[in-house]
């Protein structure tokens, strides 16, 4: 569908002062890919036809009241009932990694790369720009002399939304893909996150160490040694060099690229601290355990100040609101808690996930929420207030347990893939990375 519109170009009449207000709006904000459709594919023809001159040059602006009360109650009855509107539903693409050996943990998306922490304690390196980097560092080549060559097949499913890439271009990710390993941990390797703006990526794994990593030179930079127990998780602040970890030691910790040691503990979980967050402003992390809490830090002064309670189960992801209002957590008892951050206090609970939900991401402006869950499904939720009008669109075969909660907008089945990851991307696009 997509390449047949671009095989053609839709002719569209403007006066001067229509494009020109046109394209001023759709230079602005988020609609710089609307606007790259708009020059790729319209082709704009100006006249001075009167016919389409706007409304208002016809009647004369002063026929507009703004003041009129009656023009303001149609206004607020516009908004109420846009407000009792679901949110779009997001593009998501699958990206599904089959591989026997070694055992994939986790899987982590940057502009560039796809990467994966195996249990081999290694993490495989896929390029995401066409061609792979065959430089290799000297510790992966001696590491690799006498081992077999083990293939990954990807393949890449849009389920959901059109994407702007070509069918042919689509059709090239799927394939038994080339990769580079990079070795350096000695055990498992749970955790991956990027910097914003860099080629730098960070691993946490099972032997208690954090590593710094050049993904473009395949070479590992820095170790980071401070925890005790194996490193379950980490998170990089916005646009700055600070990250943080969390461990099986019961803490979480402040780092800085630039320092070897930590900053800053975080103690008070009486258990595991099994994931961490930057909320959007850099000023607070958000750490959720198996002690079955959640705990909201000052990252300055290092004091708790909130404690949200309530799943019945280990808590394995956390992710905060692009507005930094809400916080939304879920985990082994399968069911979604959305927080308000302002209070502490819990907003509601969303079911339907039918096993463990692993992984929670919001779209840009925060009104939609997406889970993945070891039953292969892909979920999609409304946050804001519920609303029993709401259909649900369930893709694929029925799930067992029980009813989902009216938030629920979509289900995405993925056959046998099990979500290990979710990962918003620029203009609303979520990355799903998958397991077999």
């Amino acid at each position: 569908m997509i390449l047949c519109f671009r095989e053609l170009k839709y002719s569209i009449s403007f006066t001067p002062d229509t494009l020109s207000y046109l394209t001023s709006y759709l230079s602005r904000g988020s609609n710089s890919m609307i606007l790259q459709v708009f020059n790729a594919n319209i082709a704009v023809e100006i006249t001075t036809d009167s016919s389409l001159e706007p409304i208002y040059s016809k009647i004369g602006k002063d026929n507009f009241t703004e003041s009129s009360s009656e023009a303001m109650e149609r206004l607020k009855s516009a908004i109420v009932a846009m407000q009792g509107v679901a949110p779009p539903q997001p593009s998501i693409r699958l990206h599904t990694i089959n591989s026997q050996y070694p055992g994939l943990v986790c899987g982590h998306i940057t502009p560039r790369y796809l990467v994966l922490g195996c249990q081999d304690s290694s993490l495989r390196i896929f390029s995401r720009t066409g061609g792979q980097n065959k430089r290799k560092s000297s510790l992966e080549c001696k590491a690799e002399e006498g081992e077999s060559s083990y293939q990954f097949t990807i393949s890449t499913v849009p389920l959901q939304g059109d994407f702007l890439e070509d069918m042919e271009d689509c059709a090239k990710l799927n394939h038994t893909a080339q990769y580079n390993t990079l070795r350096g941990h000695s055990s498992t390797v749970y955790s991956i996150a990027n910097f914003d703006d860099s080629d730098y990526i960070i691993s946490g794994s099972a032997d208690k160490s954090i590593r710094l990593w050049d993904s473009e030179k395949l070479v590992n930079k820095v170790i980071y040694r401070g925890h005790t127990l194996t490193v379950w998780s980490l998170a990089t602040a916005h646009s700055s060099s600070y990250f943080v970890s969390c461990s099986k030691d019961r803490s979480a910790k402040l780092w800085t690229t630039e320092c070897t040691y930590p900053l800053r503990s975080y103690i008070g979980h009486t258990m595991s601290v099994d994931c961490v967050k930057f909320h959007p402003n850099n000023s607070y992390i958000a750490t959720a355990s198996q002690d079955r809490t959640i705990r909201l830090w000052s990252v300055q002064e290092g004091k708790c100040v909130r404690l949200m309670q309530g799943h019945r189960g280990s808590i394995l992801s956390i992710a905060f609101s692009p507005t930094g209002l809400l916080l939304a957590s879920a985990g082994e008892d399968r069911k979604i808690r959305l927080w308000d951050l302002a209070s502490g206090d819990l907003i509601k609970e969303m079911r339907g996930h039918t096993d463990t939900v692993k992984c929670l991401e919001f779209n840009q402006d925060g009104s939609l929420l997406c889970s993945g869950s070891q039953d292969n499904t892909i979920l999609t939720w409304d946050t804001r207030t519920t609303h029993s009008s709401h259909s649900v669109n369930s893709l694929g075969s029925p799930q067992t347990g029980m009813p989902p909660t009216p938030d629920l907008l979509a289900t995405y089945y993925t056959a046998d893939s099990s979500i290990v990851s979710i990962q918003r991307q620029n203009y609303g696009i979520m990355e799903v990375i998958g397991a077999t």
